[in-house]
């Protein structure tokens, strides 16, 4: 992957064009309720998980996603149909491209168990808490392996993309592309955090957030993340100009109030009101292509005893 420092491509270029990736974690189960270590296990969503991916979807429901791909745990999967079936875009629900490099990171035995249990169990067989975790568990640089692959694939792709419409269309130079390519990915808490990490240390996206004392944090339930890729068309290799974070750890779906039956978002007297002005905020920043902005107010992403401890023995 060629990743320059700042934009070295001038005179006769290739054109530079964007594409959007857009990450949401799946909604939330019994299991995270209860502080349970999901992991590989395939967990359903609950009935607050399905109400949230719903409200998300009604939220994007006017945006073309262009390439979707999902976990293919359930609770993921079961995100991306509900989003999906709410989209104005007709998309197949065979489009979606599941994929098991997208799960949680694996558990081992400890899956199904509270942290209450594992503290025990390792306090049973007399071994150090972070030791008997750490011997069990998925490491983290197989988890950024995974990440970081399939990253890559969807660059290549977007490379492939890039290639053939340069062929076949004749853009401004850094004009987006006709049409524009927007990546949407359903996945888990975990493996957000190692996606978010390879495109800050690896990739070099310098505008990420850092909230709290676990640092990257951990995304709430149907969080969403979203970055801007530059890319050169280039053969055979992408060439990444620029990357920019446009949306961390986003839940603002969530907090905006469910609209009566009838009524459309936005108006007011029953005026009618622009289709800017009535966007959902989410959708209108993501429009603009604005500076990071992030849901502080993170309830439903306060870190539990399960990922302050992940977390210390990465």
């Amino acid at each position: 992957m060629s990743v320059p420092k700042g934009k070295t491509h001038k005179g006769n270029r290739r054109p530079i064009h964007s594409f959007l990736f857009t990450i949401v974690r799946h909604g939330v189960t019994d299991a995270n309720l209860r502080d349970i270590i999901q992991g590989h296990k395939d967990v359903p969503l609950n009935s607050e998980g399905f109400g949230q991916a719903v409200r998300l979807g009604k939220c994007l429901a006017g945006v073309h996603f262009t390439h979707w791909y999902s976990s293919d745990l359930q609770r993921a999967f079961q995100t991306c149909t509900a989003v999906l079936k709410e989209n104005k875009h007709r998309v197949l629900l065979s489009s979606v491209m599941k994929d098991d490099i997208l799960r949680e990171r694996n558990f081992g035995e400890l899956e199904g168990k509270t942290w209450e249990e594992v503290k025990n169990l390792a306090a049973a067989r007399k071994e150090d808490i972070t030791k008997f975790t750490r011997e069990r568990i998925e490491s983290v640089p197989a988890m950024k392996q995974r990440a970081s692959t399939f990253i890559n694939g969807v660059l290549q792709m977007m490379n492939k993309h890039l290639n053939q419409m340069h062929g076949s269309h004749k853009p401004s130079r850094d004009g987006p592309l006709p049409p524009e390519l927007h990546v949407i990915v359903f996945s888990h808490g975990g493996m957000i955090r190692e996606m978010v990490s390879h495109i800050q240390d690896d990739l070099h996206c310098t505008n990420i957030p850092h909230i709290g004392k676990m640092g990257r944090g951990s995304c709430p339930n149907t969080g969403v993340t979203q970055f801007r890729f530059d890319l050169v068309a280039n053969v055979p290799a992408p060439t990444i100009d620029g990357i920019n974070c446009i949306l961390f750890f986003d839940i603002s779906h969530l907090k905006e109030p469910e609209l009566r039956p009838g009524t459309k978002r936005g108006s007011r007297d029953g005026r009618e009101t622009t289709p800017e002005s009535s966007a959902h905020p989410l959708v209108r920043h993501i429009a603009s292509g604005g500076s990071p902005r992030s849901s502080q107010e993170r309830e439903s992403a306060r870190p539990n005893p399960i990922e302050e401890t992940i977390e210390a023995i990465r």
